[in-house]
């Protein structure tokens, strides 16, 4: 998985949502993104293509309903990238600190 992918705070965002809610609708992304459906639709389009989030579509009350959840291997690749931003971080606050 690209590096790239996670480059973005806009797919950063979207990940983390996806991850504290343990899935979440494409109308809850939207409202919490403030993203308009087009360019929330191509970030996830990304992010599905690149295997890192899974899809569901069901009807709920006749209605359909779009949920996106994270891959096992999204998961991993996000917590990693995650794990590595904490690191950077930490690396940087302590060369303040030495400064």
């Amino acid at each position: 998985m690209s590096e790239k992918l996670f480059g973005s705070p806009v797919r950063v965002k979207i990940l983390t949502l996806i991850t504290l809610e343990d899935g979440i609708s494409f109308t809850e992304l939207k409202r919490k993104t403030g993203l308009t459906d087009g360019n929330l639709s191509s970030h996830i389009a990304k992010l599905e293509r690149e295997g890192i989030i899974k899809v569901k579509k069901k009807f709920v009350n006749k209605r359909p309903r779009t949920q996106y959840f994270l891959t096992k291997e999204g998961r991993e690749a996000f917590l990693n990238y995650l794990s590595d931003m904490e690191k950077i971080i930490k690396t940087l606050k302590e060369g303040n600190k030495n400064g």
